[in-house]
């Protein structure tokens, strides 16, 4: 995924932008640097020189909302209802699997969610968001049956 500008008028000279969320979570980039987070937000010199306080505020989408100085500001569209719940059903495999089920749908859950933010064409998204979680359900069977497998050899 690309970095996407932050639009702000205390921002018109310094470039603020944010990197969708990877492995460790979004970052904010002052001038294409990564910025340092502090308790949780960050202080940015705005373009005169003045001490602004951003937070980035999301929940399992990699865009986060950005927050300058308690303005929230969306950088990017919600998703629609279906391509989210298309992108979060292998979540569900927490209900069957519990923690193992868990891991497995929390995985699939976040790479559903950086495809259907990503440019590809809508059948490809969904393509590929149905073949990552059948592949979770299939991965989460398989590795249960080792383990069942396992605890009864050593019984």
């Amino acid at each position: 995924m690309v970095d996407i500008r932050v639009v702000h008028p205390r921002f018109q000279r310094r470039a603020l932008a944010v990197r969708p969320a990877g492995v460790l979570g979004p970052k904010l980039l002052v001038d294409g640097v990564p910025s340092t987070r502090e308790k949780g937000a960050y202080r940015v010199e705005d373009d005169e020189g003045r001490v602004s306080v951003v937070k980035l505020k999301g929940g399992i989408d990699p865009i986060p909302k950005v927050e300058v100085d308690g303005q929230l500001i969306q950088i990017a569209p919600n998703l629609p209802w279906y391509d989210f719940a298309l992108a979060a059903w292998p979540f569900a495999l927490v209900a069957v699997g519990g923690a193992l089920g868990g891991l497995f749908g929390a995985l699939a859950v976040t790479a559903n969610l950086r495809i259907m933010r990503s440019s590809r064409h809508a059948g490809a998204r969904y393509a590929l968001a149905l073949t990552i979680g059948v592949g979770a359900c299939v991965a989460y069977a398989v590795l249960a049956a080792v383990f069942r497998g396992l605890v009864r050899n050593e019984q």
